[in-house]
């Protein structure tokens, strides 16, 4: 078995090992904003379908009292 000195290791390995951790980092990053951007959406969706069942509520509530013709 041979053991390597930070000298005998090389700048090959080096950079490869970096590039490699850089690579995860930004798809880690990534994700996050992905995750981010859905959670936002899911968010706003909900409102609107909150928003307008109450609006469609409330014009139904509202509009049952007018019972004449034009």
């Amino acid at each position: 078995m041979r053991f390597f000195r930070g000298s005998e290791i090389g700048e090959d390995f080096v950079g490869t090992f970096v590039k490699v951790v850089l690579a995860l980092v930004a798809i880690w990053i990534a994700f996050m904003v992905i995750g981010f951007v859905l959670k936002a959406v899911v968010t706003l969706a909900i409102i609107g379908a909150v928003i307008t069942v109450g609006v469609v509520g409330y014009n139904a509530i509202k509009g049952s009292s007018r019972k004449q013709i034009r």
